[in-house]
């Protein structure tokens, strides 16, 4: 439509893949282990990279999207509500389970905020189509 992709989206999906990568590492960070067994080890290293996936499928389908606008926003709504849960369970908490929902959080925003953020942008991109037709500035 209006907005096109440009260098701008390249460099914004890979800084938005490096902010979760340091998102997924913090929380690990923040978890206490007393004591490392090589089972410790592989489960914290699988909670990262399933922490990240969300990421590295958004770089992948922000890679083929071919509008600014999508881009930006699936991206920005993506780290906003990873972001927003983190604050929520380790500031906030609920209750003492409430960070079990870290585990299914990742499931969450690839089948729902990424196509969203998605649908969000292309709804954004055809206001802005509209208005510049009418004469906005």
């Amino acid at each position: 439509m209006l907005i096109k992709k440009n260098n701008f989206t390249k460099k914004f999906k890979y800084a938005i893949l490096l902010m979760g990568i340091v998102l997924s590492l913090t929380t690990i960070a923040k978890v206490k282990i007393n004591y490392y067994s090589t089972g410790i080890v592989i489960f914290s290293a699988f909670i990262v990279l399933w922490s990240i996936l969300p990421y590295i499928i958004y770089v992948l389908v922000a890679s083929r999207v071919k509008n600014k606008a999508k881009t930006v926003s699936a991206g920005m709504l993506l780290l906003g509500v990873d972001i927003s849960f983190h604050i929520y369970i380790f500031f906030f908490p609920g209750s003492s389970t409430d960070a079990i929902s870290l585990l299914f959080l990742p499931f969450w925003l690839i089948i729902l905020v990424i196509p969203i953020g998605i649908l969000l942008g292309g709804f954004i991109d055809k206001v802005i189509y509209i208005a510049k037709a009418k004469g906005y500035k």
